[in-house]
């Protein structure tokens, strides 16, 4: 929610779908039921804070970069295990898969971990910004902000020939679960990069999710570590094919 200083600021709240069922269902027993919500939530100065970066450069093409990243910040009432720290475990994932694999890419590889998704997505947008100030050529980017499940897409935002291109891949994707490949929106921070080919979206099983979702429930002990292992596959697989056949 966003406020305006022309008009009165009026508290507002979102609860969880478990209390919103528990809530529906009691004002239907008493349509006169009150209740009380008590808020402590405060807006702090802002404080400096920052993405974490880190590449292994193309062997062939080292100007083309392909991004794969996640945010690095979650709400206070969980750790942010599946929202994102699922994303950024992935992501930095795929680097460790092609040095313990001893895969040198003919592209750039970038992991970025985003700070500030959550609350302005400050991150996202600096490092636009830093992209389009150094004249970055960014190929792709690939963001996982969907929590830590078993694999089953990808949403890729591109043109027409882009996304027909990426969809070949489909028979080598799905030896970690991949199902589809379809258009769709691909991420909140990797939007900001401008002139990119492809933006795409990892897309895992989400029947789970709002479970967890911005809720005290969000722990590392809700994480399977297998589906976590799949995720990075997925994505790893991704960005090896974007580099070794472009786009």
């Amino acid at each position: 929610m966003v406020y305006v200083d022309s008009l009165p600021k009026i508290p507002a709240a979102a609860i969880g779908y478990l209390d919103s069922d528990y809530l529906h269902n009691e004002l239907t027993k008493d349509s006169d039921l009150k209740i009380n919500l008590s808020m402590n939530c405060k807006t702090f100065p802002e404080a400096q804070s920052y993405n974490v970066i880190a590449e292994i450069t193309g062997t062939e093409f080292p100007e083309e970069i392909i991004v794969v990243g996640g945010h690095f910040d979650s709400w206070d009432v969980g750790c942010g295990a599946h929202d994102d720290g699922a994303g950024c475990v992935q992501s930095m994932e795929v680097l460790q898969l092609f040095k313990e694999l001893d895969i040198k890419p003919k592209r750039t590889i970038r992991c970025v971990l985003f700070i500030n998704e959550e609350n302005g997505s400050r991150g996202g947008k600096d490092y636009g910004k830093y992209a389009e100030t150094n004249n970055e050529n960014h190929i792709a980017a690939i963001e996982s902000d969907r929590g830590g499940f078993t694999p089953i897409g990808f949403d890729v935002d591109s043109d027409s020939s882009v996304l027909n291109k990426i969809k070949t891949w489909i028979s080598v994707l799905e030896k970690s679960g991949i199902h589809w490949i379809r258009k769709g929106g691909s991420g909140v921070d990797i939007q900001y990069i401008k002139n990119t080919k492809a933006k795409l979206g990892y897309v895992p099983d989400s029947q789970r999710y709002m479970d967890v979702h911005h809720s005290a429930n969000d722990t590392f002990d809700s994480v399977h570590p297998r589906e976590l292992e799949l995720g990075a596959a997925s994505i790893a697989i991704m960005a090896y094919l974007i580099s070794e056949e472009g786009l």
